[in-house]
């Protein structure tokens, strides 16, 4: 299949920028501006799929301050990864997971207490690893509870079962990156999607008794968990196209033929972004030269198992400044890409794989936002955030905060940029700003410039001690973290408080 090149974003923009501009000059876009990201089309509605993005060991605030302002601007509300435990916890029925290993202490720990009160676990899980030493501790404690049933495939660990979804209560689908059941999602930088659509699919009825998201994953479950049929003894899909508001495709490995459908979607890209945790396809990895990611090797810090996303975005625009018009957004089809398969040979050619594509503007700023936030972590930065304003709560525009930054001696990790003033200091109208800062010891946070509010001076957060803002804080590589500086008005000075 010949990959079509890619056109300039620049010339794409220009375009649609001219037309959007026509199309909505009795509807001009009034939402407030922030300068800190790339505006996306107002408005964005809530999208009827949830996702969760987990990164428990380098955004250590959560959600990343600097995203949650871009959500908020957005009029969007981030779900954590509280809100993706919860869907576990308050099970009342049944629960139905599929996953490679079983080592997560805690996500044992939820499983066996919602067993215990009666609810029913069911699990599917890769027979070469199941069969290890290391693993054992954990599913006796999963067999001890009562309740819980675990089934494995019929082969080793070479060809997998690789797939990361959960169903629960018979409609809650969790469709993952990362693998709930193994601890090294505790671990790693993963994204969840989450569906919530009724199941109508009998046990048995095969790929004709499929009509929802729901029944998709239902129909997968049942093969191999009922049926003992793994692989390509599989039955595959009839329909693969679901209208929840918006269209998704859902894909099982191996018999769905990932990579055909994955080339499918990119074959009419006019722009491509991904982070994927591996890639070693050579026709995914020529895709992947043709746009702008990360794979795991981009977090090669040691001792930690750090990016494991798998995901793909198409045609989601990163500088539209204006409202877009519906024909032109049809035109551009947003596409997100994401699931369980690497772009490997075993992901897209032999594994249990599940591969998910939702056509959606929202959804894929949501991604959008994540490769910001990879793109610090991968640069080995943190981001500063805060907001100025004055001793009433007024907010100051214009205001130029500043710090500089030092190693952390003997640490390979934090190299600081030894005293450097950190790039792309901004402020927006509503006073809140931030500033990407070098991995190190922050010192000397102080402002160079108050803009409308000259003759005012700094007074810190508690946060920052009562006596000296200035003393430091350690950053950790890619974290994002709240500083609120004040500012206290001098007596000579009028109109901003007293």
């Amino acid at each position: 299949m010949r990959i079509k090149s890619i056109i300039s974003w620049g010339f794409l923009f220009a375009v649609i920028i001219m037309a959007a501009g026509i199309a909505s000059c009795s509807n001009p876009d009034s939402r407030p501006r922030d300068t800190f990201f790339s505006p996306f089309p107002d408005p964005l509605q809530k999208s009827p799929v949830g996702v969760v993005f987990t990164d428990p060991v380098f955004r250590v605030v959560e959600p990343d301050s600097l995203i949650e302002e871009q959500y908020l601007a957005a009029n969007l509300q981030p779900l954590t990864s509280t809100d993706m435990w919860g869907y576990f916890t308050g099970a009342t029925q049944s629960v139905k997971l599929v996953c490679t290993r079983i080592s997560n202490p805690k996500m044992v720990a939820i499983l066996v207490g919602i067993a215990n009160r009666g609810v029913k676990v069911d699990i599917i899980t890769e027979q070469g690893y199941f069969t290890k030493p290391e693993y054992a501790p954990f599913i006796a404690q999963l067999t001890q509870a009562g309740n819980v049933t675990i089934k494995t495939d019929h082969d080793g660990e070479v060809r997998q079962v690789h797939s990361r979804y959960a169903i629960i209560d018979d409609h809650i689908v969790l469709s993952s990156s990362g693998d709930f059941l193994d601890n090294s999602f505790n671990l790693s930088i993963n994204n969840t999607l989450v569906f919530d659509t009724p199941r109508t699919y009998v046990n048995g009825a095969g790929a004709g008794g499929v009509q929802t998201i729901t029944d998709a994953f239902a129909f997968d479950f049942d093969q191999m968990f009922n049926m003992n049929r793994f692989g390509g003894d599989k039955e595959r899909l009839i329909n693969h196209t679901f209208n929840i508001g918006v269209l998704v495709e859902i894909y099982f490995g191996p018999n769905d033929n990932l990579r055909a459908e994955v080339l499918d979607k990119f074959s009419n890209s006019l722009g491509l972004q991904y982070a994927v945790a591996q890639i070693t396809d050579p026709t995914m990895g020529a895709i992947a030269a043709n746009g702008y990611g990360f794979t795991d090797d981009s977090y090669g810090w040691t001792g930690f198992n750090a990016m494991n996303h798998k995901f793909m975005l198409v045609n989601v625009p990163t500088d539209v400044t204006v409202t877009l018009d519906p024909v032109i957004m049809n035109l551009l089809d947003p596409v997100v890409i994401t699931g369980s398969a690497n772009w490997t040979y075993n992901g897209l050619y032999t594994n249990d794989e599940q591969v998910v594509v939702v056509h959606d503007l929202t959804l894929g700023f949501e991604f959008g936002i994540e490769i910001g936030a990879l793109e610090r972590g991968a640069a080995n930065v943190g981001v500063v955030f805060g907001t100025v304003r004055t001793f009433k709560n007024v907010a100051i525009s214009e205001a130029q905060p500043y710090c500089d930054s030092n190693p952390i001696s003997g640490s390979i990790v934090f190299i600081g940029d030894q005293g450097v003033k950190p790039e792309d200091v901004l402020t927006n109208a509503r006073g809140m700003y931030n500033m990407f800062i070098p991995s190190g010891f922050l010192r000397n946070i102080s402002l160079i410039g108050l803009g409308t509010a000259e003759g005012l001076y700094l007074f810190p957060d508690p946060l920052w001690g009562p006596t000296d803002p200035n003393s430091g804080w350690v950053l950790l590589p890619g974290s994002s973290y709240k500083a609120n500086f004040y500012l206290y008005p001098t007596p000579s000075a009028t109109g901003t408080g007293s």
